[in-house]
């Protein structure tokens, strides 16, 4: 749903588009809001929708999405050979193992990244177990084996605290611990 020429939204147009997540997640399906004007944005942002309705980041050119919920690895490239995977939904003993596949799958068919860096943005990742911090770790240490480092950039509150939990939390960036 492009809302890029939507100038005002209140309360009752965030309801619904509540509503309309609600019923196309029964669906299976999505309701994906692209382009949201800064007044969009504004009002889901003080409603603290951002993190429910699925808002694809405004990333740089380069990122790459993996829906990252059990049953549903999609990618989505922005273009090809790009350096920097994100990272959304949620990363669970369920779906671990796939993602942390699909990921060394795309950075493998890349040419090797800038600074030889790969950045995975999971400031869309919203939930993650103790298996997922694992997984993190086991590709932290894949990509150093190919003398490579990857960063993990952009987490959430809730995320850190499960790789603090996890004593992972050497996976973040400095600047977000």
């Amino acid at each position: 749903l492009d809302l890029s020429q939507v100038r005002f939204l209140d309360s009752t147009g965030a309801a619904m588009l509540v509503q309309w997540h609600r019923r196309l997640h029964e669906q299976g399906k999505k309701l994906v809001i692209l382009n949201p004007s800064a007044e969009v944005q504004s009002t889901l942002q003080l409603l603290q929708l951002t993190g429910y309705l699925n808002l694809p980041d405004q990333a740089p050119q380069g990122t790459r999405y993996i829906t990252a919920e059990s049953g549903t690895e999609t990618v989505v490239p922005a273009y090809p050979g790009g350096h920097t995977l994100a990272w959304q939904g949620e990363i669970t003993t369920a779906n671990a193992e796939a993602v942390g596949a699909q990921t060394r799958e795309l950075l493998t068919a890349v040419s090797p990244p800038p600074r030889n860096t790969h950045l995975i943005n999971i400031a869309r990742l919203q939930f993650i177990d103790s298996s997922g911090a694992e997984m993190m770790a086991r590709l932290r240490l894949w990509t150093l084996n190919q003398k490579q480092e990857m960063r993990f950039i952009g987490a959430r509150p809730d995320v850190r605290n499960v790789l603090e939990m996890s004593y992972l939390s050497n996976l973040l960036e400095n600047s977000q611990r």
